[in-house]
């Protein structure tokens, strides 16, 4: 038996104790997570609340570009299942009132951006920040990262934008668009393709 179908039958083993969500959580996300790392240490997941008797259980890698396939190959053994729905990568999040990470909360009025449509139906992004000046550089970026990924979902950051670059403080350019309008930016590149 390979190692995906090894982990669906493992699952279907628990799903309901699992869907239940009792004391023994810990526990049972400790033993997901060891059943996920022994295919790749990049897998890693995500579960939903129970919402009209279903949940969502995401499967991700991090934003581990490199290890994306991994995804791919576990849903392709996946079984139907009743109460879940499963989802390949962390989809698209709703960011109206911002990101936190660390503490720290980045608003999407602090970021706009400019883009170029690339040969390939992928895009480079200029990032611009405003704001944030008392923290790393690092951090910044990581935090435009984070905004990225929350708007277009792990799939389409690492296939659709082939590149992006932070730049701190105001832009000059009176073209930049708001980070809220990038999910509509990729979603017509996508449209252009098919």
């Amino acid at each position: 038996m390979r190692a995906e179908e090894s982990f669906w039958a493992w699952f279907s083993s628990i799903e309901n104790t699992l869907f239940q969500m009792n004391e023994e959580r810990e526990e049972l996300f400790f033993e997901i997570k060891s059943h996920l790392e022994e295919m790749s240490p990049y897998l890693t997941f995500e579960i939903g609340p129970n919402r009209e008797g279903k949940r969502d259980f995401v499967l991700s890698v991090g934003g581990v570009e490199d290890a994306m396939s991994w995804v791919s190959q576990l849903m392709n053994f996946a079984p139907r299942f009743e109460k879940w729905n499963l989802i390949p990568y962390r989809p698209r999040r709703k960011i109206d009132f911002g990101v936190e990470f660390n503490g720290i909360t980045i608003l999407p009025n602090q970021i706009h951006f400019h883009y170029e449509k690339q040969p390939d139906g992928t895009l480079e992004l200029d990032l611009y920040l405003n704001g944030l000046e008392d923290y790393s550089q690092e951090l910044r970026e990581e935090m435009v990262d984070l905004v990225v990924e929350n708007l277009l979902g792990e799939f389409d950051k690492h296939f659709r934008v082939k590149e992006q670059r932070v730049h701190f403080g105001p832009s000059l350019s009176p073209h930049l668009l708001p980070i809220l309008e990038l999910p509509r930016v990729v979603d017509s590149l996508k449209k252009v393709r098919t």
